[in-house]
């Protein structure tokens, strides 16, 4: 989709041309979403009615955990436009349909099934789709895994602004999954691209680049000012590392409330370690008032996604009654987990724990309590 004003291309369901500032019709953005013209009253009233679907599943990562409730909530009464716009042929239909028969929302959970309608989509050349179907490569969603097809997908998308391909061609280079090694320089043109579109991952990494000195100078300060656009979109992973620079005083002046507040933005949309350093603070009273209980529900959260310094945490508070009944059981398999994972404290606190244990428990209950775990 080009601007007819000035001819640039246009990112995927935007407002207005980056090149230009021109506004868009809402009627030629419909169109393009759709992948077919707007030109009878019939198509303008179904594209109004799933407009916004259209908008957020073309435009997001499609996978994420964030579509879901979105899913939930609106299925119901929508189910039958979106089987109509994807019978008729719409190639935003046939994703949005397809999409659907990848969670089971609404219709059988049928993953292989869904691969053909996204085909159609794909042949007609729906950018979106195509991003799609990369990822079901990538990953192996109701086809077999194939990251050559996948990376082929994810270039042509990539060519066509759209950012998230951008951002995962950016990765690929980064972990030299493209060419004879790591490439840190073209992993951040492409980190750009897709951070100046807007892009809240693609910001992250940006903004990771510039924290590690990974393929430029360098420079905290931009970085902070990357994963403060990243943050302020909604991305967990940055809203956490704000916490942690304004904790340590890293780009920006120390600040705990501030600290606490980014923690609490990220610990909410399910980020472990973000959780965990907030389990900290109410642990120890940092930037908030000392509450043991709360501290222990934030370690669960991050323990449960296998966060170690949190399984580690949460280890001792079972094995001290921090905020939690004592259960030295329970205290023992946190610990143990933790260790596997290579956290040294844990290690220490396990062979602490164990030794105090030796004249209390058999190396068969020990074996046991391993077990349940």
């Amino acid at each position: 989709m080009k601007c007819t004003d000035c001819n640039a291309e246009l990112l995927w369901s935007t407002d207005s041309c980056p090149a230009c500032g021109q506004a868009i019709e809402r009627s030629v953005w419909q169109s393009a979403m759709s992948g077919t013209p707007a030109n009878t009253p019939e198509l303008v009233e179904l594209l109004a009615r799933i407009d916004e679907d259209m908008a957020r599943f073309s435009y997001s990562l499609l996978f994420a955990e964030g579509s879901k409730p979105y899913l939930e909530e609106n299925w119901p009464e929508r189910i039958e436009d979106w089987r109509q716009a994807n019978e008729l042929g719409w190639p935003a239909g046939q994703l949005l349909w397809a999409r659907l028969m990848q969670e089971g929302f609404g219709v059988d959970f049928d993953e292989p099934g869904a691969i053909p309608v996204l085909q159609a989509a794909v042949d007609v050349g729906y950018v979106p789709a195509q991003y799609c179907m990369a990822v079901c490569h990538m990953n192996g969603i109701g086809t077999v895994e194939d990251f050559e097809q996948a990376l082929e997908l994810y270039m042509v998308v990539a060519e066509h602004n759209y950012p998230a391909a951008q951002c995962a061609l950016g990765v690929f280079y980064e972990t030299g999954k493209i060419g004879d090694g790591e490439d840190s320089e073209e992993a951040v043109h492409w980190f750009r691209m897709a951070a100046e579109s807007g892009h809240a991952p693609g910001q992250f990494c940006l903004g990771m680049s510039y924290a590690t000195g990974s393929g430029l100078e360098p420079d905290m300060a931009e970085a902070i000012r990357w994963f403060r656009r990243a943050a302020l979109a909604g991305d967990s992973r940055s809203q956490s590392i704000l916490g942690t620079c304004y904790e340590q005083g890293r780009g920006v002046e120390p600040n705990m409330r501030e600290a606490i507040r980014w923690y609490r933005m990220a610990a909410e949309g399910g980020d472990a370690r973000a959780q965990c350093n907030l389990g900290y603070c109410y642990e120890y009273g940092e930037g908030v008032k000392k509450d043991p209980t709360e501290a222990a529900r934030l370690y669960h959260l991050a323990a449960d996604q296998g966060d170690p310094i949190a399984q580690c945490n949460l280890g001792y508070c079972y094995e001290e009654g921090t905020g939690v009944d004592i259960d030295r059981a329970r205290a023992f398999r946190l610990y143990t987990k933790s260790a596997d994972q290579g956290y040294d404290r844990a290690r220490t606190l396990l062979k602490q724990f164990s030794q105090k244990l030796e004249d209390s428990l058999t190396d068969e209950e020990l074996e046991a309590w391993s077990d349940e775990g």
